[in-house]
């Protein structure tokens, strides 16, 4: 069972119930969000070797933001 198939029944009834509701793709955000997070990942290896701790987190920080699109 995948992450999203494990949630979706829960999202669905929570859409039906009027707790959340469905909202139109936006391209422009998910782009932004996207070239950001790239940004993250190519700093957090520029000081990986220097600062490590501040490169895990810049690089956790990509993933959440990816993950967001």
């Amino acid at each position: 069972m995948t992450r999203w198939e494990q949630g979706r029944a829960t999202v669905e009834d929570f859409v039906r119930l009027g707790e959340l509701s469905r909202v139109p793709v936006n391209q422009h955000d998910a782009r932004s969000l996207v070239e950001r997070a790239e940004l993250h990942v190519v700093t957090a290896r520029a000081i990986a070797d220097s600062d490590p701790r501040a490169a895990y987190i810049i690089a956790y920080d990509a993933a959440r933001q990816a993950e967001g699109t």
